[in-house]
């Protein structure tokens, strides 16, 4: 081997000879094992004294012989007795040159008096502690600052960008939040009470239909006003961009109305099928509303920022004229949606009075209708009261109770509900407006400022939108309940509060998070879906107090008042409406969440990054068509079953529990 040096090779030499002057074949075995211990030995000391560590790393050194700086690795080649080392590979090394000195030299020059760079010491084992380093300058040796060490040098992290940063956070706090919102979610829809588990699982179907109408109507209009009317030809019709407001608005009203067209066509072809009247009641409903919110708050910013201040008279301000512009929008969009109603029943009664000659989808019992003896103290409004009708289509015009559900009155449902999302939210925004000055829409968002009074407004607003609630409640329990008016105006109360909310929550997270915007939309989403499902529990409870199992004489005689003879009770009247307007609530804010992952995937795909809009508006779509699916199977059931039939399916669960835990293999 190579490693042996001279003193092993002159202790086998003269062993070698020792057993060619010897005849006897006994004494050569003899000496074999003592020529063995002879080479071992001597094999020991030389790595004794070649006791090199088998990397060395070299830094520090001048622009002149720069190219010394690396990583050595110690080789089998030796020079001047001494084993020599490689740079990475490369034709520099690391030997012991003729003057006993190590130096770095190229690899022609190995083991020559020629190097680069020398050390100091002379005979040393090994290139460490042999500096300072030298190098030939001007006539004269100059030492330099390189340094050898067997220690791999710390490598220092790179810092941290922005950017980084800011995904790390988001990524944490979605991470975080999802965590939460599964635990939340199985803890309530697996929930042993049955007000809660059918609250929960309203809760989460209008969150569903709110967040599937929102991705759906957004991608249309993303679709239309930054592709389809912009584009030159032929990729669109080349209007001008940005595309003015009054296009805009008659291009959301046009969509508005046929929305409001297609519940009625809608319904009457799927007449047959009860499922699919409950997915137009629910989905059509808020895809209704969201088209509406954006017709009316385009309507409502033009009128308050364009045309306002030229009817302003003498005895108003500016401010005064448009905040008053502001809260008379709401007024036209309540005649609208009163002149669609009545347009809608004087469609169902001359044109589609009559079944269609070929309906769309056929009878089904999954959400059929269950005849019980006495409604439970406390339950879910009802849909359909009785047994399924008897005839081959649902009358136009049948009361709920003997016939079931018309699919008319589906419909009315479903332009109560929507008239509801629509006239809330403006009048949220009218209520904001007075604060802020601004009408940024229902996916905008107001200028923050520094002011501390702003948290102040918000608790009045609040307070106020909760006390006129009450006080609408009271008034229709005990003088007539004023019909489709006085439903529509409770329950726009109620939605108002909601956006109210809504807003609170994005002001302050937003203020604390501006620099991030993706953990804010987050965040609040987070703090949204909590407040909500505190909200179900509180509520639950106050309902159990009042009318339920725990309440009081004094509390059940207190709360009767807000309940008339032959109506309803007061849970009855409202529980759908509060599950609407929670889900809305946790609907928007996670839209907004999703839109900023699909904005985000786009512009990281370098194919989807080249048709910006097309490849989001694609996406947003396949993501609500891929919540459709479990909606509709699952969740929307549920959500339309009442709380009795809940309780006998939580008898039914515990049941199982029980059998599979005394289960005795």
């Amino acid at each position: 081997s190579s490693r042996v040096s001279a003193p092993a090779v002159a202790a086998t030499t003269s062993s070698l000879s020792l057993l060619q002057s010897r005849e006897s074949t006994m004494t050569k075995l003899l000496c074999l094992p003592l020529i063995c211990c002879l080479v071992g030995a001597a094999a020991a000391w030389q790595d004794e004294q070649d006791d090199l560590p088998p990397t060395l790393y070299v830094k520090n050194s001048p622009s002149q012989v720069s190219i010394a700086d690396g990583s050595y690795t110690l080789t089998d080649n030796i020079q001047n007795g001494q084993r020599c080392y490689n740079r990475d590979r490369t034709d520099l090394w690391l030997c012991r040159d003729a003057h006993n000195l190590w130096s770095f030299q190229p690899l022609n020059f190995r083991g020559s008096a020629q190097g680069i760079m020398v050390s100091t010491q002379k005979g040393s084992p090994t290139p460490l502690g042999t500096g300072p380093w030298r190098i030939w300058k001007d006539g004269k040796w100059e030492a330099v600052s390189t340094t050898l060490s067997d220690e791999s040098p710390a490598v220092e992290a790179a810092p941290i960008t922005d950017d980084q940063r800011l995904v790390k956070e988001t990524i944490a706090g979605m991470l975080f939040g999802f965590a939460v919102l599964g635990m939340l979610a199985m803890s309530l829809t697996g929930s042993t009470d049955e007000h809660i588990r059918s609250w929960s699982f309203k809760l989460v179907g209008a969150t569903f239909t709110f967040l599937i109408a929102l991705l759906i109507v957004q991608a249309v209009w993303d679709l239309l006003m930054e592709q389809l009317f912009p584009a030159p030809f032929p990729r669109g019709i080349g209007l001008s961009y940005p595309v003015k407001p009054g296009i805009k608005i008659i291009t959301s009203f046009i969509l508005f109305s046929l929305s409001c067209f297609f519940l009625n066509g809608l319904a009457w072809k799927f007449q047959l099928s009860r499922s699919r009247l409950m997915v137009i009641k629910t989905l059509g409903a808020h895809v209704t509303a969201i088209l509406g919110i954006m017709a009316f708050t385009l309507i409502q910013h033009e009128a308050v920022f364009e045309v306002a201040l030229a009817f302003r008279g003498d005895l108003l301000s500016a401010e005064t004229t448009r905040a008053i512009v502001a809260f008379l929008v709401i007024l036209l969009a309540w005649l609208t949606f009163a002149t669609y109603r009545w347009a809608s029943m004087g469609l169902r009664q001359e044109t589609l009075r009559q079944a269609p000659v070929h309906p769309w989808g056929t009878t089904n019992t999954w959400m059929a209708p269950v005849v019980v003896a006495a409604p439970p103290s406390r339950s879910c409004a009802n849909p359909w009261g009785a047994a399924a009708p008897a005839s081959s289509a649902m009358s136009t015009d049948a009361a709920v109770g003997d016939t079931g559900p018309s699919w008319g009155s589906i419909v009315n449902d479903a332009e109560d509900e929507a008239a509801t999302v629509v006239i809330g939210f403006l009048a949220s925004q009218a209520i904001m407006f007075c604060k802020t000055g601004e009408l940024p829409g229902f996916k905008g968002h107001y200028t923050h400022n520094d002011d501390d009074r702003a948290l102040l407004f918000f608790a009045i607003g609040l307070a106020v939108l909760v006390l006129l609630f009450v006080i609408i409640l009271a008034i229709r329990s005990k003088q007539g309940h004023g019909g489709r008016p006085g439903r529509i105006c409770q329950r726009s109360t109620a939605m108002a509060f909601t956006w109210m909310l809504y807003r609170a929550t994005c002001w302050n997270t937003r203020v604390n998070m501006m620099e991030n915007r993706p953990l804010a939309l987050a965040v609040a989403a987070l703090v949204i879906c909590i407040l909500c499902t505190v909200a179900l529990l509180i509520i639950d409870k106050a309902l159990d107090s009042f009318f339920g199992r725990t309440g009081s004489s004094t509390m059940r005689s207190w709360a009767g008042y807000f309940t008339g003879p032959g109506e309803i009770t007061l849970q009855e009247m409202c529980m759908r409406v509060i599950m609407s307007c929670m889900g809305l609530t946790m609907a928007l804010s996670w839209q907004l969440n999703f839109e900023e992952a699909v904005a985000t995937v786009v512009q990281s795909v370098p194919f989807l990054a080249k048709h910006v809009v097309l490849s989001q508006s694609l996406l947003c779509i396949l993501l609500a068509l891929a919540m459709c699916v479990p909606w509709r199977r699952f969740i929307l059931p549920k959500s339309e079953m009442r709380e009795a039939t809940h309780l006998d399916e939580i008898k039914y669960e515990l049941s199982i529990l029980n059998d599979a835990e005394s289960f005795m293999p």
